[in-house]
């Protein structure tokens, strides 16, 4: 390893850890609840974590594979990847894609750019579709603290229905990913009232009441749920029967 491939990542490691002293001290002296203390310390501890991998990994290796270590299962899968395999793809099937400006090809346009038009049009609604599609990225890549924060933005400046319902889905979501599983619920139970055909959501419920609370009759009755949406695409199916096996049997995910 090298000094210059090993410096940046090192450097990453500090500030993420400096962020997160500074966040616990917001919250030991009453400046931050912990509801919302608890997905930014999430998303710095994974930050930690991914920049610690990508410095002990060879730097031939993460140039020759383009999608580096980047290419990883949605959140969803890393707590149960012993028992539900469902990829990225597989759970983005589940999430209806919102309309953009213009209708923009977003999968042409870079993250620092849609970050400039954003920056640009800080509260107007028309923007949020490129917001969520940004925070969908970073969502996917695990960088928890930039996606919470535009999911955030999203809730505040007039969603719809479906944009309102994913921003709270996924935020619930990285909520269980930082060890509250009894808020991730209440965000996630809010999603689902707003859209019921937010099968993500509905899919995430289950599995936070299965491997975050142990309930396994409920998430069974959840699970049950999603396999039975009429949309549900037949690559996402299996993983879910998994899921539900694992609920009706009693078992503990791994």
């Amino acid at each position: 390893m090298t000094t210059t491939a090993t410096d940046p990542w090192e450097e990453k490691i500090a500030q993420a850890r400096a962020d997160l002293a500074a966040l616990e001290r917001q919250v030991e002296d009453g400046e931050l609840e912990e509801a919302d203390a608890a997905p930014l310390r999430a998303a710095y501890l994974q930050e930690i974590s991914d920049a610690e991998r990508a410095a002990d990994a060879p730097v031939d290796a993460a140039l020759a594979d383009g999608r580096g270590s980047r290419r990883l299962l949605v959140g969803v899968l890393i707590a149960v990847v012993a028992i539900v395999g469902v990829t990225v793809a597989a759970s983005q099937a589940l999430v209806p894609r919102s309309p953009t400006p213009d209708d923009v090809d977003l999968s042409e346009v870079s993250n620092e750019a849609m970050e400039a038009v954003i920056a640009d049009n800080p509260g107007d609604p028309q923007i949020n579709g490129m917001r969520l599609a940004l925070a969908d990225r970073y969502f996917e890549e695990e960088s928890y603290q930039q996606a919470f924060e535009h999911y955030r933005i999203v809730l505040e400046n007039d969603p719809a229905t479906e944009e309102a319902a994913r921003a709270l889905g996924r935020m619930g979501w990285m909520t269980y990913r930082s060890g509250q599983p009894e808020l991730a619920v209440e965000s996630i139970e809010r999603a689902i009232e707003l859209d019921t055909s937010y099968g993500e959501g509905r899919f995430f419920l289950g599995l936070v009441q299965l491997c975050g609370l142990g309930d396994h009759e409920v998430a069974a009755v959840t699970l049950e749920e999603v396999l039975a949406l009429p949309d549900l695409p037949a690559d996402v199916r299996p993983e879910v029967e998994e899921a539900l096996e694992l609920a009706r049997s009693g078992g503990t995910c791994g």
